[in-house]
């Protein structure tokens, strides 16, 4: 074991309340895979909460590493599960969450997050979900669900689903079934916020619904076959659930992350040629670009690289920001893996020094102005430095004699405050619209995605929707999908009626005169 090794900082992992949030160390857990040949000498070895491996370069030399849970062989998906249901929790309590897998191409990500096996052709690929061998994914959501129902929370649940490829974000939930080519989607960033323009957001009721929406997700992510692994994934792909909460007092929107990381590629041994060699470099720069990021935190430096790419850009802040957080580092054990395995547990050990402050993101309601109250405190910034600046102005004039105040001082003194204050108002209104536009693309967006695609049953489900206008709603579909907010007007609804129906099942007024 090597001296002075890494451990304490995953081993002694701690919350504490601040004045922003909670603060939390990301969570490390470590999977190491079973051997893929029989033959193949073991280089990692599992101990308790420890790995330990060859030291490279060093004959006869060891280094072992510790972190919250580190997981061998034998290990089941179940086992890896229960160190995430944490954070489910903390998804019920309004925060943020995310848990992604980061590993070599092969170390066993993609089963350890969605455990899925592809058939079929290339045009024609079948996707295969395993329930008794089911990933984090596909528990979290049975979770999420017997959650609800268990303690009959008022929640409304959406998945989207969304890939990394070359750089580029595309919508993974097609608008239509007859829709080409997949839609590439903008990243927004403020800040610490990160806005997907145009990403889908589909209702889920049950876990049999989301089943269906990634089973249609998987057909269109990007696979290929190298010599490192027969069924490698060319892009990072994400799971996004936003649950949404109304109790009396409050409401709470949450978004759980669920990542499965493409694997990192030594193209000398790959056999990566053309457009295979391409992706693998856009894969190992992008992770570049993560790894990056941790040391950056790790070493506590001000400027963190996140801009460097799409996939940082979306783990802004999963890592080092507000969401509670967890990484499933997946490692191989065979002794031709060792390097890779190294670079995975050196990653996971900076990783352990990553600290978030986990807020809760409350939707506060309006509260109602009365005659008597002092509206300042409730209209906000601009209309308090407005008060304030006439508060300073009389002090600054209590010596003035009154009687020789003009109109011409008085409009000196305020101009200057006011003309700011417009300027100010004018900003935010600015700011305001071009984010309602925004959002309010994104919700037909996803009207039109669920009148495309749900079956009879789920669209008898909607509300002032019965099996009589369900039936007019695939027959206009069948001849034509839905592109527009007016094209809905084709199913023979008048345009009062069909606005009705979207508002009270979507929560959004749609004028179609």
């Amino acid at each position: 074991m090597e001296p002075g090794r890494i451990s304490d900082p995953c081993s002694r992992r701690k919350t504490e309340g601040s004045s922003r949030g909670k603060q939390q160390t990301l969570k490390v857990l470590v999977r190491v895979r079973p051997t893929n040949s029989a033959t193949s000498e073991i280089a990692a070895t599992v101990e308790s909460d420890k790995v330990t491996i060859p030291k490279p370069f060093h004959d006869n030399a060891t280094k072992a590493y510790s972190f919250d849970r580190v997981f061998g062989s034998q290990a089941t998906q179940a086992d890896v599960f229960s160190e995430v249901e944490v954070l489910l929790n903390d998804v019920f309590e309004g925060r943020n969450a995310t848990v992604f897998a980061y590993g070599q191409t092969g170390s066993g990500k993609t089963h350890t997050m969605n455990a899925y096996s592809m058939g079929g052709s290339a045009n024609n690929p079948t996707i295969t979900l395993s329930r008794k061998d089911a990933g984090i994914t596909y528990r979290a959501v049975d979770w999420i669900f017997e959650h609800i129902e268990r303690y009959s929370i008022n929640a409304t649940v959406y998945a989207s689903f969304l890939e990394i490829y070359n750089d580029e974000v595309y919508d993974l939930l097609p608008r239509s079934a007859s829709a080409g080519e997949l839609r590439k989607l903008k990243v927004m960033t403020a800040g610490r916020k990160v806005t997907i323009q145009g990403l889908s957001e589909a209702p889920v009721t049950d876990p049999a619904a989301f089943e269906k929406l990634f089973a249609v997700a998987l057909r269109q992510r990007s696979t290929a076959g190298t010599k490192l692994n027969v069924s490698s994934s060319r892009s990072h792909f994400m799971v996004q659930m936003t649950v949404h909460i109304v109790g009396t007092q409050r409401e709470l929107t949450s978004k759980l992350s669920l990542i499965d990381l493409a694997g990192s590629e030594d193209n000398r041994y790959t056999g990566n040629e053309g457009e295979r060699f391409e992706e693998s470099r856009h894969i190992n720069a992008s992770l570049f670009a993560i790894r990056s990021v941790v040391s950056a935190l790790k070493e506590n430096k001000s400027q963190i690289p996140y801009r460097n790419s799409k996939i940082t850009q979306l783990l802004c802040d999963s890592l080092g920001g507000t969401a509670s957080s967890l990484a499933v580092v997946c490692c191989a054990p065979e002794l031709e893996n060792l390097h890779p395995t190294h670079n995975s547990l050196e990653f996971a050990k900076d990783c352990c020094f990553i600290k978030n402050c986990v807020e809760i993101n409350e939707v506060r309601r309006k509260p109602r102005i009365s005659d008597n109250s002092d509206k300042s405190k409730i209209l906000g910034p601009p209309l308090r430095k407005e008060k304030e600046a006439a508060s300073k102005a009389n002090k600054e004039n209590e010596g003035m004699d009154q009687r020789k105040v003009t109109m011409k001082d008085v409009e000196k003194l305020f101009r200057p405050v006011v003309e700011s204050l417009l300027a100010e108002r004018e900003r935010e209104l600015q700011a305001a619209q071009a984010m309602q536009e925004v959002a309010q693309q994104s919700l037909v967006d996803n009207i039109l995605r669920v009148m495309n695609n749900a079956g009879p049953k789920e669209l008898k489900a909607l509300k002032l929707i019965g099996p009589q206008r369900a039936t007019k709603i695939l027959k206009a579909r069948e001849e034509k999908p839905f592109e527009s907010a007016q094209d809905l007007l084709r199913i023979g609804f008048s345009a009062d009626l069909l606005g009705t129906i979207l508002q009270v099942n979507f929560q959004v007024p749609i004028n179609f005169l």
